[in-house]
């Protein structure tokens, strides 16, 4: 009896020990084995590692899906010049001990047991390199009598993954400037219409008032392209004659 006792507590103790390391190892190779890819550029040549460390249990059979137009597996790297811009999600399956395995099919009986596998998704985003496309811009009327009265500004334009922002920019008859956002009116914002109407103020001056407009196209990446100035100008205000008091008899 004394000795199927300590037979028993030495398997208990060796199987404690072996689920405690499995679970460090796991939680380790888990970790650090699947690389974030850094942000790629349209047209812009890329190449990027897929793993921390090129080692036969991360790095064999290692097989990259989802890869944005222009990009490509080598071996543990993805490589080439992308294409198209936008966000992408990459499935990533490699050999590993870690993480949940997907089911594989055993052809030949004699080959031993299958291969565990494990899939990461990875994100990649490819820059946008190019400015959205302005066709127009309009500030009608241009032409103001000195009370002044509505203006309206209209911009067409167009870009690959989205016109984000439009920003208006008015420069005053006695040189300071103010800024506007100008929201999208028609159409889409990879190819719309934007519009704005307000008002400028009389002009109480002899000399005619000129405002200068501006804007500013940004897409989701930074790309910013730039229209204008466009003129309007409010008349001079009229002097008055000046008054002649009567003669007293």
């Amino acid at each position: 009896m004394r000795r199927s006792l300590a037979v028993t507590l030495s398997f208990t103790l060796a199987g404690v020990g072996a689920v405690s390391l499995r679970a460090q190892d796991t939680k380790s190779e888990c970790t650090s084995a699947v690389k974030a890819l850094p942000d790629a550029t349209e047209g812009v040549a890329y190449n990027a590692a897929l793993f921390t460390s090129n080692n036969s249990t991360t790095g064999a059979n290692g097989t990259a899906t989802g890869l944005p137009a222009g990009l490509s597996q080598a071996g543990t790297y993805v490589h080439g010049t992308p294409t198209v811009p936008g966000s992408f999600t990459i499935s990533l399956t490699y050999a590993s001990a870690c993480g949940k395995p997907l089911k594989e099919k055993q052809t030949d009986p004699d080959a031993g047991p299958p291969t565990t596998f494990t899939r990461a998704i990875i994100p990649l985003k490819v820059r946008d390199a190019h400015p959205p496309t302005i066709g127009s811009l309009k500030v009608t009327p241009q032409n103001l009598a000195s009370t002044g009265g509505a203006v309206t500004l209209t911009l067409s334009a167009g870009d690959n993954v989205g016109v984000t922002r439009v920003m208006m920019t008015t420069v005053h008859p006695d040189g300071h400037s103010g800024s506007a956002y100008v929201p999208l009116t028609g159409g889409s914002a990879a190819n719309g219409t934007w519009s704005i109407s307000f008002a400028l103020g009389a002009n109480a001056t002899t000399a005619p008032a000129s405002y200068a407009f501006t804007v500013a196209a940004s897409d989701l990446d930074g790309n910013t392209a730039r229209a204008g100035p466009s003129t309007v100008i409010v008349a001079a205000h009229a002097a008055q004659p000046p008054q002649t008091l009567p003669r007293r008899p």
